[in-house]
């Protein structure tokens, strides 16, 4: 087989996301040891190569099964919800207030009434008893002096805050997804609000690393708004967004329009930006003559650096793997098949992040370049030959063309279901 990754990366998939629905049972992975020796000596017996098939897939299928059922069960059931469950006001939704102590996992983001902010809690106090716990906080901070405060309140810092949490909406209509179960697999166990930036104290600085990151991002959006700003407030949003993934300077107009357009992901970073970024780094290296290892192993250090500074989307984290997986092939002498490069991609995505699957972004990413690598160039000769060019230098102009047309209705094809 050509690409084993997919004997790995399919059955994990298919078994994180069968959790979903049908949540392993306690011990289920203990099953695992069994069923792999028992497959071993049958392999060894009969030396048949369909039951190596057979023992990878069952084994990583029963891996993803139970990644699945116990990040799920993490997530919907973490310490912070079990405190939150556990107090006397709990009934009416709502508890506090409360003093939180966390770290934040995302630069401030400004909103019409204020600012968001996404915390990792770690400690909660109330009545003058601390409890550790645990669990994703989306604040939502308001009054007038949000924008003399939000410039502090950086991702990695950790802050104070008095809060009133309370739990996510429940939508029940029919068809409506549940909204407090989304929020929860993404990662927000509760919501909070906090009725002025006075009650937010930073009560420590980040690492170096993320000080430094969060100090490039400020001067990104000084930089652009300095230099764009000045001729159009929508045009600094837009070019913050494309070079930083941050969104938050984009009107709803603005913003409304890219969706209706099917342009949204322009402004997302994600594959299409880490991709140019890649090819910009190892064009200028070859211009200047850095040799190729040198230049591979600066490219990949770049993109990781830049991966980091953008912050925690799961878009960028994708993107950057398989560009790190092509250039270490290359390293290692190897020639990155590119089937191989996103079965190797999705299993160490899924390895690391296993509530991913549950993403509309994680079937995009995956979809649309699955689509690409299987469909595109097929779908580009069929077409070139049904144009009924002969000459072999009409073949070779008219196909740049109609690879764009096959790439872009190949990877429609894919996501139209999704979408």
């Amino acid at each position: 087989m050509q690409t084993p990754a997919l004997l790995a990366a399919l059955p994990l998939i298919a078994g994180v996301a069968s959790a979903q629905w049908w949540p392993a049972p306690p011990g289920a992975i203990w099953a695992l040891p069994p069923v792999i020796v028992a497959l071993a000596v049958a392999m060894w017996r009969r030396a048949d190569e369909r039951w190596v098939g057979i023992l990878f897939i069952v084994a990583f299928a029963v891996v993803g099964w139970e990644l699945g059922t116990s990040r799920q069960s993490e997530a919907l059931d973490t310490t912070l919800v079990r405190w939150f469950d556990g107090q006397p006001d709990a009934a009416g939704g709502r508890v506090g207030p409360v003093v939180v102590e966390g770290v934040l996992q995302r630069d401030a983001r400004p909103t019409p009434y204020g600012a968001t902010l996404d915390l990792d809690v770690e400690l909660v106090q109330r009545a003058g008893r601390s409890s550790p716990a645990r669990g994703g906080l989306r604040l939502s901070v308001g009054g007038a002096l949000v924008a003399e405060h939000q410039e502090v309140w950086r991702a990695g810092r950790r802050v104070r805050v008095s809060v009133t949490l309370r739990v996510p909406d429940a939508y029940l209509n029919p068809g409506r997804r549940d909204e407090a179960r989304r929020r929860a697999l993404a990662g927000t166990a509760l919501l909070g609000s906090v009725k002025s930036a006075l009650l937010v104290d930073v009560v420590s600085s980040g690492g170096l690393a993320a000080e430094a990151a969060a100090s490039l991002r400020a001067g990104v959006r000084r930089v652009v708004g300095r230099e764009v700003g000045r001729h159009s407030v929508r045009s600094a949003g837009i070019v913050t967004a494309g070079l930083i993934g941050d969104r938050a300077g984009l009107d709803d107009e603005t913003t409304r329009r890219l969706q209706e357009s099917g342009t949204y992901h322009v402004i997302a970073i994600s594959g299409g930006n880490i991709a140019i970024l890649a090819a910009c780094l190892l064009g200028i290296g070859r211009l200047t003559g850095c040799r190729p290892r040198l230049l591979a192993w600066s490219t990949i250090g770049l993109l990781g650096a830049y991966a980091f500074v953008v912050g925690r989307e799961a878009s960028v984290a994708r993107a950057t793997t398989a560009a790190v997986l092509w250039l270490a092939g290359g390293l290692l002498d190897h020639r990155a098949a590119s089937l191989g490069v996103l079965a190797t991609t999705a299993f160490l995505v899924v390895v690391w992040t296993p509530l991913s699957v549950v993403d509309p972004g994680f079937l995009l990413t995956f979809g649309a370049t699955l689509a690409l690598v299987l469909g595109a160039s097929r779908t580009t000769e069929w077409l070139v030959a049904r144009l009924g060019v002969t000459s072999p230098l009409g073949r070779r102009s008219a196909r740049p063309a109609v690879m764009v047309i096959a790439a872009t209705v190949c990877a429609e094809a894919a996501l139209f279901p999704v979408g």
